[in-house]
């Protein structure tokens, strides 16, 4: 019996970007933590599984909803497979409105699979990033901002207009 191939090759959109990966790359920061956590050798593949996701060259296996786990939306990767190993996951969403792409791989977490280690950290990260309030819309930016036009509430007080002594005429020529 033949084991199913963790990745499965898939065919990306129209190419919007020639030469160019065809997905934007981002992560939870602590996700960034587990890359720095990997073996050396576990750390290398998952870079160049990385590579090979954003430029459309596969995608992982589906996730789906494990007890409390739910992971409906996410991809894994495996990293290294023989002894129950390494495990990243990922999703795609929507880049970011800055991004030249429409798309990116959003990784959640990477780390040992053992004990559903890695699933568990991903789905309190996916958790916590629901729970948390969304961008705060432009309108409400915008209302709470100050004008660069008004004084600082701190503003530094501007002299009084100096008033000519008694007996002397004030000048016709403007104050510089």
């Amino acid at each position: 019996m033949t084991t199913p191939s963790p990745m499965r090759l898939f065919t990306p959109a129209p190419d919007q970007h020639p030469g160019a990966p065809r997905l934007a790359f981002a992560a939870h920061p602590d996700a960034v933590e587990d890359l720095y956590d990997l073996p050396a050798d576990v750390l290398d593949r998952a870079v160049e599984i990385l590579r090979g996701l954003v430029w459309g060259d596969f995608a992982g296996q589906a996730l789906h909803q494990h007890g409390e786990l739910d992971l409906r939306g996410c991809r894994k990767l495996y990293l290294r497979g023989g002894d129950g190993g390494w495990r990243m996951v990922y999703t795609e969403r929507p880049a970011s409105r800055q991004s030249s792409y429409t798309r990116e791989v959003f990784l959640l977490a990477a780390g040992p699979r053992l004990d559903l280690e890695v699933y568990r950290r991903a789905a309190a990260r996916l958790d916590a990033m629901k729970a948390a309030p969304g961008p705060t819309p432009a309108r409400a930016r915008a209302a709470r901002a100050t004008s660069p036009n008004l004084p600082t509430r701190h503003a530094q007080p501007h002299p009084a207009p100096s008033t000519p002594a008694p007996g002397t005429r004030a000048s016709s020529a403007p104050h510089r």
